[in-house]
């Protein structure tokens, strides 16, 4: 498996610089409706930098991988009030809404041409290794390495942190689940290499009550 694809011209445009901020801007637009979000968002860049080092990618992947991170979930501006910030299970239904959200920030995206490949990205951010995910069910290596990366880093704050309707996870459950999801849920490769970065460095995962920065 390959995770070094060729770089792009993008990468190299010095209008990128303004990412960053125009990044953050977008999740404050999100923030306004789900203040969860980001932190969650602040979180996943923090594990999707940290897998992105680990597993040596080049740089302008890590870039990209990074922004896409903080953008994941602007989709959700678009999914109702009142199942975003729901208490508790979604019915299959109001899940339904949700799952749209990988399109919509994609699409959102994409008008801004510097966020081509991050548009993408999020996009597959909910893809499984199996084809079992959304929006597209891509399966294997159908899905990019950084929409692959992207989904671990997001399944590790989401199992270790505390949501509505659970407890955050033990660290040895999150390894248990993250290597009993390789080949499944999660590329089989990275999710090995993620459950080896948790075990080498226990203290720099972000527990309930953490923030990224603190971690």
């Amino acid at each position: 498996m390959s995770i070094h694809p060729p770089e792009t011209p993008h990468h190299d445009d010095p209008s990128r610089g303004m990412l960053p901020e125009f990044a953050r801007a977008l999740v404050q637009a999100v923030e306004a409706k789900d203040p969860f979000t980001r932190r969650h968002s602040e979180h996943v860049v923090y594990y999707a930098r940290r897998l992105g080092d680990y597993a040596d990618l080049p740089g302008p992947l890590r870039d990209t991988l990074a922004t896409a991170a903080l953008l994941h979930d602007i989709g959700k501006i678009a999914v109702p009030d009142s199942i975003l910030t729901k208490p508790g299970r979604l019915t299959r239904q109001e899940f339904a809404f949700v799952r749209l959200h990988p399109d919509t920030g994609a699409d959102i995206l994409r008008n801004v041409t510097l966020l081509a490949e991050e548009a993408e990205v999020v996009r597959q951010h909910h893809e499984r290794w199996d084809g079992t995910g959304y929006p597209r069910g891509l399966r294997g290596e159908m899905i990019a390495p950084a929409g692959r990366l992207l989904h671990i880093a997001d399944s590790l704050d989401a199992m270790l942190m505390r949501r509505t309707y659970k407890d955050g996870y033990s660290v040895p459950r999150t390894l248990r689940e993250l290597r009993l999801g390789a080949g499944t849920q999660f590329d089989p490769e990275l999710a090995l290499l993620a459950a080896r970065w948790c075990e080498q460095n226990p203290t720099l995962l972000i527990r309930p009550g953490q923030s990224a920065a603190a971690a």
